[in-house]
């Protein structure tokens, strides 16, 4: 059985598709700022050490020279760094868990 999709429908299809796409990009975004202002509140090391290691997509050992410090001294720093990420990440999804409970 040969089906033919009129223009209409994949017009249709298509601005359902883009709508989607720009909702998950609004997402995205707001996610990206919530993270900046996160990274923003580090202290001066911390955010040179998360801008280095996740935006320049250097390893903690290139961090430490370019930083001046030693590897286990950055090696510290970002486990700390990143254990404190996933509390705050933990405690805000149980936040949004909790208003979608209540709501």
């Amino acid at each position: 059985m040969d089906v033919k999709l009129t223009n209409e429908s994949l017009a249709s299809k298509l601005e359902k598709v883009i709508a989607k796409l720009e909702e998950e990009l609004l997402i995205k975004r707001k996610q990206m700022e919530e993270l900046m202002q996160i990274i923003n509140r580090l202290d001066e090391l911390d955010q040179k050490i998360v801008k280095l290691k996740y935006v320049e997509g250097m390893t903690l050992e290139a961090v430490a020279r370019s930083l001046g410090y030693s590897e286990s001294h950055i090696k510290h720093r970002h486990a700390i760094v990143r254990q404190s990420l996933k509390f705050i990440q933990y405690y805000q999804d149980d936040i949004t868990e909790y208003r979608a409970d209540t709501l």
